[in-house]
C-alpha cells in the first residue's frame, strides 16, 4: 500500500511527459535541430537529454540526437528503472536551476519543453522508484513467507486429521 502511494505521486508526472512527446511531431524537432546557437534553456535542456542517453551534453551531440528518427520512441521506452546513480547526479545540477521547468522552457520551445518534462519525469521517477523498490522487495519477501507458512500449516492440518482418524 505505502509502495503504491508513493509510486502513484510519480505516475502522473510520468504519463503527462509521454502525453508532451507524444504531441510533438518531426517539425517540431527539427525546429530545435535547426537552432544554429541555441537559447540557453533550450541548449540545457539538450544537454540534459545527452546525459540521459550516456552522450556528451554538448549542443553538437544534441544534434546528432535530435537527427536520431527513433528519438521520440527512445525518450517513450527508456529503461527508467535502471538510470544509473551517476546519471542522475549530473542532473541534479540542472534541475537546481530555478528556470529549468517546462513552463519556462516553453517561452524558447515547445519541443523543448516537452523535453524538459521527460528529463523531470525520469528523475523523479527514479527518485520514487529508490524508495518503492526496498518496500517492494519487503512485500515479496513477506508474502513468500506466508507461502512458506500456509504450506507448513496445511502439512500440520493433514497431519492432525490423520491422527484424528486414527483415534476415532
Amino acid at each position: 500500500e505505502d509502495a503504491q502511494r508513493d509510486l502513484d505521486a510519480a505516475l502522473p508526472a510520468l504519463e503527462n511527459s509521454l502525453h508532451a512527446l507524444d504531441s510533438l511531431c518531426k517539425a517540431d524537432v527539427c525546429e530545435l535541430k535547426a537552432f544554429g546557437r541555441p537559447p540557453r534553456l533550450v541548449a540545457l535542456v539538450m544537454e540534459a537529454v545527452c546525459i540521459l542517453f550516456g552522450r556528451k551534453p554538448t549542443w553538437d551531440e544534441s544534434r546528432k540526437l535530435l537527427g536520431d528518427s527513433r528519438l521520440l520512441d527512445d525518450m517513450k521506452w527508456y529503461d527508467k528503472d535502471n538510470i544509473a546513480p551517476p546519471i542522475i547526479a549530473k542532473l541534479e545540477r540542472y534541475l537546481a536551476q530555478p528556470d529549468f521547468h517546462a513552463d519556462a522552457v516553453a517561452m524558447q520551445s515547445r519541443a523543448a519543453s516537452s523535453f524538459c518534462r521527460w528529463v523531470h519525469a525520469m528523475v523523479t521517477y527514479d527518485r520514487i522508484a529508490k524508495v518503492v523498490e526496498p518496500k517492494r522487495d519487503a512485500l515479496r519477501e513477506s508474502e513468500e513467507a506466508l507461502e512458506d507458512a500456509m504450506l507448513d500449516l496445511k502439512a500440520w492440518q493433514e497431519q492432525l486429521r490423520i491422527l484424528a482418524m486414527g483415534n476415532a
